[in-house]
């Protein structure tokens, strides 16, 4: 059972690169603002959902943008303790339609990586 379950990590952090690849080019790069988007709520000390990081994309990217992207730095931060889990702040349903009512997790930043980077 492990075995598939780290299979299973291994694929969707694949994923997860192929998608950030895939939105980053020359002529707009949209990776780079969703990251700015995402370490602007990582460091302001609140928690926030993906649906916050959505609303600080759309004012740069109005016209649309890769939305699996939101998910895939987001989930690569918290892979590198960059953001963490917010569990006593449970779940917020999502904002977003084309969700049919899921649930987003809330996170911070975590100090804790900040501290240890800014010793280094």
């Amino acid at each position: 059972m492990t075995d598939q379950l780290e299979l299973a990590y291994a694929d969707r952090h694949a994923g997860q690169e192929a998608n950030l690849a895939a939105g980053t080019a020359g002529h707009r790069d949209d990776r780079a603002v969703v990251e700015l988007a995402v370490a602007t709520c990582a460091r302001s000390g609140a928690a926030f959902t993906a649906d916050t990081v959505h609303r600080l994309v759309a004012t740069v990217r109005p016209n649309g943008y890769d939305r699996n992207l939101v998910s895939s730095v987001m989930g690569v931060w918290a892979s590198s303790h960059r953001i963490v889990r917010d569990v006593e702040a449970g779940l917020a349903p999502s904002r977003n339609r084309s969700r049919k009512g899921s649930k987003n997790s809330w996170w911070r930043g975590n100090r804790q990586h900040d501290a240890t980077k800014e010793a280094s």
